[in-house]
């Protein structure tokens, strides 16, 4: 059996000849040494590693839960790296000619260049600050079907449902997921609260208590490391 990936004749012409000028070493630096491309030999390396970074095109501090997810991840990144590549390649090319196709991919090989996330580089978009001000007034607005997506009313809600716009949008992101109005919008749904004496929180004196309740919520919910083994930082 014969799995081939079809990619641009240009572009495999040029990247066989930084294989060749520049031989395994930087090619496994690159990611694209036979057995990293290889998913029976990854899968080896992988178990057999005792960190994901040993195994992975692309160690980095979100990634250090070793586990069947995490090899599901990882395992791909390789091939979508060399789709990636190809994809920019032929881009360069049709805009800017040949030569500076090449030119763009031995830079990218040597690393006079560095591509963040290169992966995914071709199908999401890298570090992006979301407004939260739909998800305020909406609710899960973005998730389909027939679940409910009435605006939150709470506090706790409203953490609850940051928690699952975060996931959403990490899994549609390379890079980091901002959030930069999010403590206006807690400080909007804890007085509101606070002001409706929701569960007794102003007749009991507890409203920093409330606050700092809500603000342990989300920080431990995002910190665990099956949370950050799949998403990217939250900033």
């Amino acid at each position: 059996m014969n799995v081939n990936i079809r990619l641009g004749k240009n572009f495999v012409t040029q990247y066989n000849k930084l294989q060749a000028e520049f031989g395994t070493d930087i090619a496994r630096i690159n990611g694209f040494d036979d057995d990293q491309l290889s998913y029976t030999d990854f899968i080896e390396n992988f178990i057999d590693s005792s960190v994901v970074a040993d195994a992975s095109i692309d160690g980095n501090s979100n990634v250090s839960h070793k586990d069947i997810v995490t090899l599901l991840n990882e395992m791909p990144k390789p091939h979508r790296k060399l789709l990636a590549f190809n994809k920019i390649y032929y881009e360069i090319q049709k805009k800017y000619g040949f030569k500076a196709a090449n030119e763009w991919l031995r830079m990218e090989w040597i690393g006079q260049l560095y591509m963040h996330d290169a992966d995914t580089s071709t199908f999401k978009h890298y570090c992006f600050a979301y407004d939260l001000k739909d998800l305020a007034e909406k609710g899960l607005y973005f998730i389909g079907g027939n679940f409910n997506a009435k605006p939150a009313q709470h506090l706790i809600t409203f953490v609850d449902f940051v928690k699952e716009f975060i996931s959403y949008a990490s899994n549609r992101s390379s890079g980091a997921v901002g959030l930069p109005n999010l403590i206006p919008y807690m400080y909007y749904f804890w007085k509101k609260d606070v002001d409706n004496d929701y569960l007794g929180i102003k007749s009991s004196h507890r409203e920093i208590e409330y606050a700092k309740q809500n603000f342990q919520r989300f920080i431990y919910a995002v910190n665990q490391p099956y949370v950050r083994d799949r998403l990217k930082t939250v900033r």
